[in-house]
């Protein structure tokens, strides 16, 4: 997620919180509620996954070797 840190972490706190809650309405609910329960518990805690902030996540790295640069400009020469 964008924007300050302490932002970030209260969406993950947030929402990880509302995932876990619905997983206990799944696990406790009625039969035709367990379903509609776990679905939103997955939403939440999806969603809680996806606003970690940027930098609590290492960056992959870099590809190495998999494409070679050419630079811009003229094609290559044909032989």
């Amino acid at each position: 997620m964008h924007g300050p840190e302490p932002v970030g972490w209260m969406l993950v706190a947030l929402c990880g919180t509302v995932g876990v809650y619905c997983l206990r309405q799944a696990r406790d609910g009625a039969p035709g509620r367990r379903r509609e329960a776990a679905g939103e518990a997955v939403m939440g805690l999806g969603m809680a996954v996806m606003a970690l902030p940027a930098s609590a996540v290492e960056p992959p790295p870099p590809p190495t070797g998999t494409m070679r640069h050419r630079p811009r400009g003229r094609p290559p020469r044909r032989r």
